[in-house]
């Protein structure tokens, strides 16, 4: 493991990054207030997963609130440079230890994953749980995030982040 880490049995010490990344999350009213702080952050802890999960004015509504997911990991990678960071929604709850973030090759930039839609069958992306490697290309995806964002608000959060996943190929490294 890591200084300071214990040994987590099943993990391939070859397979990790040489820092473990950052869980950061955000919460806007009390129910997920609630949420964050008897579920997720105590998940968190016992799998001596670091984190920041910080309060965050509403933005007057669930649909907003979701948009500033965007800015709020831009501002994260901006504040932990060379850190990795995974997103995890307040709501949530770690219930083993999440081996596959700490595995995932250094090319890939961006892990996130996909799910097939209850009617269309379609793979569709879900947004609770993404994984940014720290690269400069993984900054300028989450900015391209916040401006689908701006220009779609009739579309969820998770609806840009996968149309500016779909054309990414398309950015140099």
């Amino acid at each position: 493991g890591w200084p300071g880490w214990p040994g987590w049995p099943g993990l391939h010490e070859g397979l990790m990054s040489t820092t473990p990344p950052l869980f950061v999350s955000y919460y806007t009213n009390p129910l997920y207030e609630k949420y964050a702080k008897e579920s997720l952050i105590p998940s968190l802890e016992r799998f001596g997963l670091e984190h920041e999960v910080d309060a965050v004015p509403t933005f007057g509504s669930w649909e907003r609130d979701n948009h500033f997911k965007a800015p709020f990991i831009l501002q994260k990678l901006d504040k932990h440079a060379g850190r990795n960071i995974v997103w995890i929604d307040a709501d949530a709850e770690v219930l083993a230890f999440p081996e596959l973030l700490f595995s995932i090759p250094d090319e890939a930039r961006l892990a996130a994953h996909y799910w097939p839609h209850t009617f269309s069958g379609k793979p569709e992306l879900y947004a609770g749980t993404l994984f940014f490697q720290d690269t400069g290309l993984a900054g300028r995806m989450v900015s391209e995030w916040v401006i689908a964002n701006a220009l779609h608000q009739e579309l969820t959060d998770q609806q840009n982040l996968a149309e500016v996943l779909g054309r990414c190929e398309l950015m140099p490294p």
